[in-house]
């Protein structure tokens, strides 16, 4: 194994950036030749004029425009999902309502109908307020998701 000295590395790198260096200016002089040919060829040319742009038009349909089975079938089954989950919300709230203790009515959670917590009673207004709720949002799902009469 030799060792370089620093100036071989030197001369050596120095040999390299003059190659480099000279390699872009020779596509430097390329590139501006290549320019001043292509202006000189369109000196004489006049430019075209813009085509005309053609915008398409729609045409009428013939028929009828009719909505196929598939949606309608996707849309029947995702408006009943809506009305069968709201539904079992609905049971599910009345199954297990909300309980509460004592006379200003601190919340004792919720439990199973027959078996309510020890000394506590419903919670009729707060049961009545989620039911509401709970109907209100099927209704939005149920008509967001209604399916459409077929045309056919």
């Amino acid at each position: 194994m030799t060792l370089k000295t620093v100036s071989d590395i030197s001369s050596g790198m120095a040999r390299k950036q003059n190659e480099t260096e000279d390699a872009y200016d020779r596509r430097i002089r390329e590139a501006k030749e290549r320019l001043a040919e292509s202006r000189s060829r369109n000196v004489s040319a006049t430019p075209a004029p813009p085509e005309p742009i053609e915008i398409p038009v729609p045409k009428e349909p013939d028929e009828p425009m009719t909505t196929s089975a598939a949606p309608q079938k996707k849309s029947l089954a995702a408006w009943r999902l809506v009305l069968i989950v709201a539904a079992l919300v609905v049971v599910a709230m009345a199954l297990f309502p909300p309980w509460c203790r004592y006379s200003p009515c601190s919340a004792a959670g919720y439990a199973f109908i027959l078996r309510p917590p020890a000394g506590a009673r419903m919670d009729t207004a707060r049961l009545t307020i989620q039911i509401l709720a709970a109907v209100v949002v099927a209704a939005l799902l149920s008509l967001a998701f209604r399916p459409t009469p077929n045309n056919s």
